[in-house]
């Protein structure tokens, strides 16, 4: 049977992720980080709409527990990304997310051949302006050399999606949804 919540190897390796070092609220689910810390959000009406879409099915599940809430890990390796999927339906969340430059996690975990992107298009590499054409002007914070955007929807916050920029680009995002 596997564990209800990720491994603390697991956990520790998702907190030690460069691009998420610094906001480890980003990957709540998988980080046990509190909201201390926290980025200010920048209110869309973009983030209903461009959810992570088509999340891999290969993934590795690593935690199940309660309300069939799953952890399920798995990498796109010619982006040295790690790719985190969360929740389910009775247990009324979903989180999606996608890190790139991450080192290998601590166990084996099935490979998918690329990661998932937003219902238009973007994703790791995505521009900036790409993603503020889609989503809305940004209000940014700088965190460890990284520029971090955590968008909510309007007019609730149910969802939330989070970018993370190096130099302009996508090195991360996620997706959490209360459903």
């Amino acid at each position: 049977m596997t564990p209800e919540v990720p491994s603390a190897a697991l956990v520790r390796w998702a907190q030690s992720l460069p691009a998420v070092r610094c906001v480890a609220s980003m990957l709540n689910p998988w980080t046990l980080a509190n909201a201390k810390g926290t980025v200010p959000p920048t209110t869309s009406n973009g983030v209903g709409d461009n959810g992570i879409m088509n999340p891999p099915r290969n993934l590795s599940i690593v935690a199940e527990g309660a309300n069939d809430t799953r952890f399920e890990l798995g990498t796109a390796s010619y982006a040295k990304a790690a790719v985190f999927n969360a929740g389910g339906d009775a247990a009324g969340w979903q989180f999606n997310a996608v890190v790139g430059d991450a080192t290998p996690p601590p166990q084996g975990v099935y490979g998918t051949p690329q990661p998932p992107k937003t219902a238009d298009g973007l994703g790791l590499g995505s521009s900036r302006a790409d993603i503020e054409a889609a989503m809305g002007p940004a209000h940014p914070e700088r965190r460890c050399g990284y520029d971090v955007v955590k968008y909510v929807g309007v007019p609730a916050s149910a969802l939330q999606m989070w970018f993370v920029y190096r130099t302009g680009r996508v090195v991360a995002f996620a997706r959490f949804e209360t459903l």
